[in-house]
């Protein structure tokens, strides 16, 4: 099932229920079940899609989408999540140091020196359009160096590390700091997937931790975490899916 655009499949069908939204500066994941959920809404534009194909495709109502969750505070990830809890009325579910960003402490980016080798790396292997002005003017004052962080409306949930999600008990959170403080990743046991965010990219085509990052130890402390886990296929927030045997085998580390 999908949709096509520019050559590129927009909406791809992956395992476990998990679909795929390209041509974004972050890939957006949709997760079926009895109720849908939502990882990393990119933009406006994507929050946008991804109503209308669970409208269209998938023949479900909008408010079927019952939770919104983002991997970290990064505008990249953020940018649809005011439109969709606008548009559904669905939850949204975030880690609690997003609470503080939102009262005011600054959120801690990775060192300049790291930013043009990570955002080149991060967005070497994606086909996207950089945010019109219009998506940029729609998107949340929140996720930026620097700046007061904004969101129309509160937080509902505050995520719990190696809780499951509210709406869909089969995914747990993972929280796995380095690239930035507030990082989690999503897992599915029985499926052998995980969602990663920032924390393990795949532009290479084996996987690597992101070079882009905060702290060093406690990214590679989070890998440690990860390759405890049985897991087939990854899927990150850059870079493209990544499914196999024995996985954490070839990532490549920082």
């Amino acid at each position: 099932m999908s949709h096509s655009g520019g050559g590129v499949k927009k909406v791809v069908e992956l395992k476990g229920g998990v679909f795929l939204f390209n041509g974004f500066v972050s890939n957006p994941y949709l997760i079926n079940g009895d109720k849908l959920v939502v990882v990393d809404p990119a933009t406006p534009s994507a929050a946008e899609l991804m109503i209308a194909f669970v409208e269209r495709e998938l023949n479900r109502d909008r408010r079927d989408i019952a939770l919104v969750t983002a991997t970290h505070f990064h505008i990249d990830h953020i940018g649809g999540i005011d439109l969709l809890k606008g548009m559904t009325g669905a939850q949204l579910a975030l880690h609690p140091l997003v609470g503080e960003y939102l009262s005011g402490r600054r959120i801690k980016f990775p060192p300049c020196r790291r930013w043009l080798r990570g955002i080149i790396h991060a967005w070497r292997s994606q086909s996207f359009a950089l945010p019109s002005l219009k998506d940029l003017a729609r998107s949340p004052l929140a996720g930026y160096p620097l700046l007061p962080n904004r969101l129309a409306s509160p937080v509902d949930i505050w995520l719990s590390d190696s809780r499951p999600l509210q709406t869909n008990a089969a995914w747990k959170v993972l929280f796995t700091p380095g690239h930035v403080e507030d990082s989690i990743c999503l897992y599915h046991a029985v499926a052998e997937i995980i969602i990663t965010g920032d924390t393990v990219l795949n532009v290479s085509g084996s996987g690597e931790l992101n070079p882009f990052y905060n702290d060093e130890k406690a990214l590679l402390a989070s890998f440690e975490r990860l390759k405890e886990l049985r897991v087939t296929s990854l899927y990150p927030a850059h870079g493209r899916p990544l499914e196999k045997e024995d996985l954490w085998d070839g990532v490549r580390v920082i």
